[in-house]
């Protein structure tokens, strides 16, 4: 099996590359995929409502928000 080595023609655009690293980066945690499947089902929550759900510390749910 040989590996592409000619890249004429394709085309790179930068910024989606960047947005997709970045979406990639903001759901590489398992809890944060969870997260959202639990946010999808119900309008909203509370931090604590997370950290009751998925049995984690209330900084650990925090840190996975914001970053």
């Amino acid at each position: 099996m040989a590996c592409v080595t000619v890249l004429d023609g394709i085309e790179i655009d930068e910024s989606k590359e960047l947005a997709l690293v970045s979406a990639a980066k903001a759901l590489s945690h398992p809890a944060r995929i969870r997260i959202l499947r639990i946010l999808t089902r119900q309008k909203g929550c509370l931090n604590s409502d997370l950290v009751n759900e998925l049995g984690l510390a209330q900084s650990t749910i925090s840190y996975l928000l914001h970053c």
